[in-house]
């Protein structure tokens, strides 16, 4: 489930058996490479061209996860604001510059959820509420 490219659009990631997983497409003979895990199926998936694959690791309850595209051990990559009553993180995009992403943010506050941005660089500052709520 969930199919994503890479960015040089030679390799795709999926969900199957609740891990992610990649396919080197120059060789689809080949079986798929574990990634990490646990990966949730529902909630999509993102590669950037700085070779790591956003994601999220369980059902409900966590942001968005990153793991190198090479497989790993994944680190957070969003945290759930309980001051704006968050309840996941879902469906990353990666920007143009490779290094911010967009995702989606339930929360219990229907004026929090919406789309959000984020960064790889977990020190910089981004707006705090949604760019566009849905």
């Amino acid at each position: 489930m969930s199919p994503f490219w890479s960015p040089d659009g030679r390799s795709l990631g999926f969900i199957s058996g609740g891990a992610l997983q990649r396919l080197n497409l120059d060789s689809p003979q080949s079986p798929p490479q574990t990634v990490t895990s646990p990966a949730n199926p529902f909630a999509g998936a993102a590669w950037g061209p700085q070779g790591v694959i956003l994601f999220q690791a369980e059902q409900a309850g966590s942001g968005l996860s990153l793991v190198p595209a090479g497989g790993g051990p994944s680190a957070p990559a969003t945290h759930l604001n309980t001051a704006r009553k968050e309840i996941v993180h879902r469906y990353p995009q990666f920007l143009p510059d490779g290094r911010h992403f967009i995702y989606w943010v339930w929360s219990a506050l229907e004026e929090n959820t919406g789309e959000y941005i984020g960064s790889l660089d977990a020190r910089e500052k981004l707006p705090e509420g949604p760019l566009v709520r849905t």
